[in-house]
């Protein structure tokens, strides 16, 4: 018998191969890290326990051990965290050179979202800039902590900070440069530039510290942003005062971890591609039939409405994903839909079409569509769909219901101008009241449209 620590340190050392490379595997903060060779480069990815849709990401730009408060709470919130190592680089062209191909290698192998969250400590400024201002439609947002903004500050020593002459040598051969003067004129560092950055909107959030004496935010951040706002950019700049401020300042506590979290969240949202499941409610959901399905191995489902229900084609989808589903379970479908048919005759024809058929486990209605251009009453759309509800519930109080909201031009009219159709609020009430399942299409495919997933005429 293996002995458990043995599992777990057999999981920490545990390395594969992706591409041809070698991968370690360890845990970082309980999430899996992968550790890897990229060009020679070290490099790293953290990744969530659950991804949220889209595997949005942020990239952090050198110091990747420093000050990790967000990194872990955007990672526990679904969020992948990218590394590599190009250090002593300082943000130089060829570096970015190898940013641009780490991208591509993490899209090709993760399938991240296109669109990344750009975080920069010191030094990282310079990087998170650099790549930025040549990647400006794959930036989501910028995070930067007492971000170098200009190397003629830091390293160079040539304003009122400290400067680093052994760094302000590498940075030299870095970027080619062959003296100062060629160095000072330099005209790209992030303070430079900024234009793009500005007509995109890209939001910038840096967090400083007001005695920094390395890296002074009169010459770095204050300076940037300041252009950035003439610009029209969206900035940001929160001073930590709070605790002590170590490193001559430039070391200083994050007061506020969780704002840098909600700022890179909020501001990535809009590009995450549309969740289905955010048009889902569950309310006491569909456990008494996969029960059955997953026990008893048999089941019966039936389809109840109008064409939606009567036309093979969403209909027979949804009866291959359950025999997919669930395999070694005998399927009965029951195709009980009639074109143009709505709430009332379906509660009339219930007898006749569905429970005639036998004990039912599993059914979906919809009604929306029909009952609307059917131009039934409020009243009546919910007395019947009611009347449909409890009848059902009284030839098998365990059946499972979900009631479907498809689309129409009508509704997404209806949803485009910030209201609710109403045979949908009408129906709503029946499965709240009753504790339905239900799925809504209309505000799925209208939202999906208006994001340019695909359009009403063409597909």
């Amino acid at each position: 018998m293996i002995h458990k620590y043995t599992v777990t340190i057999w999981l920490l050392l545990f390395t594969f191969c992706l591409n041809g490379q070698q991968q370690e595997i360890s845990i970082w903060k309980g999430y899996e890290r992968h550790d890897f060779q990229f060009e020679g480069r070290a490099a790293r990815l953290i990744v969530p326990k659950q991804a949220l849709t889209g595997n949005p990401w942020v990239w952090r730009a050198r110091f990747p051990d420093w000050h990790t408060e967000a990194d872990s709470i955007l990672i526990s919130e679904g969020y992948h965290l990218a590394y590599i190592n190009t250090n002593n680089a300082f943000g130089s062209p060829e570096s970015m050179e190898v940013w641009d191909r780490f991208y591509d290698f993490l899209q090709k192998e993760y399938q991240l979202l296109p669109k990344v969250a750009l975080m920069g400590v010191s030094r990282g400024g310079l990087f998170v800039y650099s790549w930025a201002k040549r990647n400006v439609d794959k930036v989501i947002c910028i995070y930067a902590e007492a971000p170098v903004c200009d190397f003629k500050s830091w390293p160079g020593g040539f304003g009122a900070g400290i400067g680093n002459p052994k760094s302000w040598e590498t940075l030299k051969k870095a970027y080619n440069f062959p003296s100062d003067e060629v160095a000072k004129a330099y005209a790209n560092n992030p303070i430079d530039n900024l234009e793009p950055l500005a007509v995109a909107k890209i939001p910038i959030l840096h967090m400083i510290g007001l005695e920094d004496e390395v890296v002074p935010p009169q010459e770095n951040t204050f300076r940037l942003v300041d252009r950035y706002l003439r610009l029209g950019g969206p900035a940001t700049i929160v001073p930590c005062t709070e605790g002590p401020q170590k490193l001559h300042g430039h070391h200083f506590e994050l007061e506020t971890p969780q704002f840098i979290a909600d700022f890179i969240q909020y501001h990535t949202q809009k590009w995450l591609p549309i969740n289905a499941s955010n048009y889902h409610q569950l309310y006491d959901g569909l456990a008494n039939s996969q029960m059955r399905f997953e026990r008893e191995r048999k089941g019966r489902i039936a389809f109840l409405g109008g064409s939606i229900t009567y036309n093979p084609g969403w209909r027979d989808s949804i009866a291959d994903y359950f025999t997919q589903r669930f395999p070694d379970t005998e399927f009965e479908f029951v195709e009980a839909g009639i074109p143009s048919m709505g709430t009332t005759p379906a509660a009339f024809r219930l007898e006749r079409d569905v429970l005639s058929k036998g004990k039912i486990d599993l059914l979906f209605e919809e009604a929306a569509v029909n009952d609307a251009t059917n131009r039934r009453s409020k009243t009546e759309q919910i007395r019947a769909l009611e009347g449909i509800v409890r009848n059902l519930r009284q030839h098998n109080p365990a059946m499972d219901i979900v009631l479907m909201h498809f689309v129409d031009p009508d509704k997404m009219k209806t949803y485009n101008g910030g209201q609710v159709p109403e045979v949908i609020q009408n129906h709503n009430q029946v499965a709240q009241h009753y504790r339905i399942p239900t799925i809504n299409l209309a505000k799925e495919v209208t939202d999906r449209i208006n994001n340019q997933e695909f359009t009403w005429e063409a597909d």
